[in-house]
């Protein structure tokens, strides 16, 4: 709610709140009036001028109809009948009018019912009731104060609730707005962090390459120097492979990326032969982790740039390894689908939580302990796979299961790469942790 409309509100509010009061002191002037004309016409219709009988010289019936028609001119009364007691008579013909004179000539004993429904006040002195005052009041405008005030009431009660509906309108609003922009804070944190790790990745990628370069080289000559020696030549060509593996990935890391924009030539790759290596790169961690495969053949090649592609496969087998703490089953295939190759590495850990899995694939996000892992990972993987033009995605089931997928495009990615039916980028939904 914007200043304007908040002061019109309380201005209404104000209004509102003077209206009534203003009202009530009418309803009681009103009254005052009303207690002032009973009060004056008691005083006047006293014990004796009541009780004096009609041949009584000192009786002035004249005047007290006088005074009684000066009521009746009252904008709040319409007639004053006045009765006296008759003691000693039956219960209900105990009372004569005396004001009007004549009423009890003229209307017989009909004159009772023309009292019905109207006000009575006793005349009293000497605790003995002599009399009574009837009075046919004209309410009209006491009623219609009273409407006047209660409309006024409920119009404030509506303006009270359209103005809290508003202020809990514009709370909810600034909680809202609140949550967004720590949102953001964090996302500008993520940002600046990234930046940072860009800039000192230029740092360290220029420091490293050198001694692992020296590596290669001396591995060459090593290489060279054995031969066939003791079988050497498996294991040096393993390291060698490895060796190379790290050089490219210092050479065109994802941090690098930040710092300087050229990329590796792609080249086309047997997606199987990826799985394969990047199961013997993290084999270390292991344990008593059952791995079961069920790759399938004659699947066509991908053009893609096969460390970075490593990076990824390895990075998921490393997680699952991970999540099951040496034991259980991993579970890794490939297989072809609707212009392009998935591949599914699935573990049967401890599962992610429904609320973390849209988070996975955020910068600095991890679930574990902050000296076991950085966040970037999973960041990693998905920067990659979306640079070769692909999808990657999770699913899992608290206890029960975790798969991650990669698609990547055999065909030209403009034409709408097919991800399965129920899936969105970056999400699985199907159910089931085997492979199909």
């Amino acid at each position: 709610m914007n200043l304007l409309n908040r002061a019109l509100a309380f201005s209404s509010i104000v209004v509102l709140t003077l209206t009534i009061a203003i009202l009530f002191w009418l309803r009681g002037r009103v009254s005052d009036d009303l207690e002032g004309i009973v009060s004056e016409a008691v005083a006047r219709f006293d014990a004796p001028a009541v009780l004096r009988e009609p041949t009584d010289p000192s009786a002035d019936f004249a005047s007290a109809e006088a005074f009684a028609e000066g009521v009746a001119r009252n904008r709040f009364v319409r007639r004053l009948v006045v009765t006296k007691r008759r003691f000693g008579a039956p219960e209900g013909r105990d009372e004569l009018p005396v004001v009007p004179f004549r009423m009890a000539a003229v209307h017989g004993d009909g004159w009772r019912g023309e009292l019905a429904g109207m006000t009575r006040v006793a005349l009293r002195g000497d605790d003995l009731t002599y009399g009574y005052l009837y009075f046919d009041l004209d309410r009209s405008e006491l009623r219609s104060v009273n409407f006047a005030i209660g409309a006024t009431a409920l119009s404030l009660i509506a303006t009270l609730l359209l103005l809290i509906g508003r202020l809990y309108r514009q709370e909810t609003s600034l909680v809202r707005v609140g949550g967004e922009l720590a949102q953001r804070k964090r996302e500008l944190i993520r940002i600046e962090r990234l930046a940072l790790a860009g800039q000192l990745s230029a740092n360290l990628l220029h420091d490293l390459k050198k001694p692992v370069s020296n590596i290669r080289h001396s591995l060459e000559e090593l290489q060279t120097a054995l031969g066939d020696f003791a079988g050497s030549a498996i294991a040096l060509r393993e390291i060698r492979m490895q060796a190379d593996l790290f050089f490219n990935i210092l050479s065109d890391s994802q941090m690098e990326r930040f710092v300087r924009s050229d990329r590796v030539q792609d080249e086309y790759v047997d997606v199987n032969e990826i799985v394969e290596f990047s199961l013997r790169l993290v084999h270390y961690e292991r344990g008593g982790v059952e791995i079961k495969r069920d790759m399938a053949s004659g699947l066509p090649s991908v053009l893609a740039q096969p460390f970075r592609l490593i990076q990824v496969i390895s990075n998921l087998v490393l997680n699952a390894y991970q999540a099951m703490d040496g034991h259980g089953a991993l579970e890794v295939g490939t297989r072809a689908e609707e212009g392009g190759i998935r591949i599914e590495v699935a573990d049967d850990g401890p599962g992610i939580e429904e609320a973390q899995l849209a988070q996975v694939f955020e910068p600095f996000f991890t679930t574990k302990a902050a000296a076991d892992g950085s966040g970037l990972g999973l960041a990693i993987c998905r920067m990659i796979v979306e640079d070769m033009q692909g999808r990657i995605g999770v699913a899992s089931r608290v206890g029960e299961h975790t798969k991650f997928w990669v698609w990547l495009p055999t065909e030209d990615p403009e034409s709408e790469p097919g991800v399965e039916s129920g899936e969105r980028p970056h999400e699985d939904t199907r159910e089931g942790d085997g492979f199909e």
